[in-house]
């Protein structure tokens, strides 16, 4: 019965310890003004974007958020896990859900599986 109630008590605080959340640290003089914060799986990014709509991609200029430095300039494609209609590019900064280092992850379109931004 000890180990029961040891066990419930271990289980419930993990499942209510949340991670905090990521907020953006001060901008470093480095980053471009027109950059916009993206968060990340344990820190958070900068980013700069210039979308080719026509092609549904960007280049993507990522900057550390701890001192500015430019991490990467890629090219990143939108790819979806899903048939039918592609999801295009609008809101850059609103579409993106997070980056974990390889891909941006956007939010998940209405009627639509995992979709991201890919190099």
């Amino acid at each position: 019965m000890k180990l029961l109630l040891i066990l419930f008590f271990v289980f419930s605080f993990s499942c209510s310890n949340e991670q905090k959340s990521i907020q953006p640290e001060v901008r470093n003089t480095r980053i471009p003004e027109d950059a916009f914060f993206v968060k990340g799986i344990n820190t958070g990014y900068w980013c700069k974007a210039v979308v080719h709509y026509h092609r549904n991609n960007a280049i993507m200029s990522v900057y550390s958020s701890a001192d500015g430095k430019l991490l990467m300039v890629k090219r990143f494609f939108v790819t979806c896990k899903l048939e039918g209609n592609p999801i295009w590019i609008e809101d850059l900064k609103e579409q993106i859900e997070y980056f974990d280092g390889e891909k941006f992850h956007l939010k998940r379109p209405k009627g639509k599986d995992s979709c991201w931004m890919q190099k």
